[in-house]
């Protein structure tokens, strides 16, 4: 996981809600959450890279 997904995890983890699991379901479903593309074969980011919403 990424830096910015993990400050997103956090600001949940220290939020009010009731349901955590579905918390992160609904930031990942409301396209919170990023992901790395062009990774290579170890799953390391690349120069190519770029963080990537969830949704694209």
């Amino acid at each position: 996981m990424d830096l910015f997904n993990n400050a997103l995890g956090r600001s949940v983890g220290i939020s009010d809600s009731d349901d955590l699991p579905q918390a992160i379901m609904d930031k990942l479903n409301n396209d919170e959450l990023r992901y790395i593309s062009n990774q290579d074969s170890d799953c390391r980011a690349t120069h190519q890279s770029v963080l990537i919403k969830t949704n694209e």
